[in-house]
């Protein structure tokens, strides 16, 4: 993704210096035999099909795209170092401009929703270079981990909430550091 990313914003096409592997054994999984069959045996035994044209839609929704200049992300990232950060979290360098990002999205998407008591963030973080030994980023497999943050709805909307969803951000992605396979048993 990173890599991505970075040829878009250079325009240049460049050649990945590392091979690409599909070998998932470079993967050093715990707990790895049948926890895929085990997951979805629980979650689904029967496994019923259900056409995508069955999906419920939603007609109240809208799709938008919003800008974040640099301005923007700089003023965030300020705010974020407000006194009401978390006090685990509460750092006096600005967050990464992803949890800037991430947390006024939260915040936007609480208000939109008129969720009442808590609120549930999920994003995903890779973990090739978290997992010991670290995997090649030329490893082309599934090496991504789903991290959860909860958030009292009151918390986030109340004085400060902006650098309290950045400081709870950060704490996920900092325990998925600290160890990116816990639970990984449950991933599928």
């Amino acid at each position: 993704m990173k890599f991505w990313a970075k040829t878009c914003r250079s325009g240049e096409v460049k050649v990945i210096e590392e091979e690409i592997t599909f070998d998932r054994t470079v993967v050093k999984h715990p707990r790895k035999s049948d926890n895929c069959r085990r997951y979805l045996d629980t979650l689904a035994p029967s496994r019923p099909y259900m056409p995508i044209s069955a999906a419920h839609k939603s007609g109240h929704l809208a799709r938008r795209t919003f800008i974040a200049t640099t301005k923007i992300i700089e003023s965030l990232k300020t705010a974020a170092t407000t006194p009401h950060r978390r006090e685990s979290a509460a750092k006096t360098e600005p967050p990464t401009t992803f949890v800037a990002i991430v947390a006024h999205a939260w915040i936007c998407v609480v208000r939109a929703k008129e969720t009442e008591h808590e609120s549930t963030l999920h994003f995903r973080a890779d973990c090739r270079s978290r997992v010991n030994p670290p995997i090649s980023y030329g490893y082309c497999g599934n090496c991504v981990k789903v991290c959860v943050v909860k958030s009292r709805v009151a918390d986030l909307l109340g004085e400060g909430g902006f650098g309290h969803a950045c400081g709870a951000i950060q704490e996920a992605i900092d325990d998925a550091g600290r160890d990116p396979l816990k639970g990984c048993e449950d991933w599928a």
